[in-house]
């Protein structure tokens, strides 16, 4: 049975994982550090490093609650696991086609704006061919 100090001391909830344990510790960590206090008064250092001791002392006995021991031969991957890769493997393999897809497009875009390109070049050539060529009726006025 875990000691609600641990948790008091810790500042946690006794609902707390392992990630929220190890999370609370190092801020008190970074707080009472004995090394934070190396110029200061024998009190305060002393307090500093009850404090800390306080700390690492709730952080093992929580940390040892919270680890269940691995039987390496038990090892299996959860079934939802399994399904999220397998959603995360579609997902990835979606977003792949919609890309082919959307260069596709842009290709085609492509290609079709450069066919314009030409065609109105060829329409531009004709056109000052045509006018050139042609003797103009307005001009030859008497």
């Amino acid at each position: 049975m875990l000691s609600s100090s641990a948790f008091k001391i810790l500042g946690i909830d006794p609902t707390s994982d392992g990630d929220a344990i190890r999370r609370a510790y190092l801020r008190l960590a970074r707080i009472y550090h004995p090394d934070r206090f190396a110029g200061l008064p024998d009190d305060v250092r002393a307090e500093a490093e009850r404090r800390m001791k306080e700390a690492t002392a709730a952080y093992e006995e929580l940390r040892s609650s919270k680890q269940d021991p691995v039987d390496p031969d038990r090892i299996t991957v959860p079934a939802d696991r399994w399904e999220r890769a397998k959603r995360a493997r579609d997902a990835v393999e979606k977003i792949r086609v919609e890309q082919e897809r959307t260069r596709a497009r842009w290709q085609l875009w492509e290609q079709l704006e450069h066919q314009a390109r030409d065609r109105a070049e060829w329409e531009a050539r004709l056109a000052s061919q045509l006018s050139g060529a042609a003797p103009r009726a307005r001009d030859d006025k008497p």
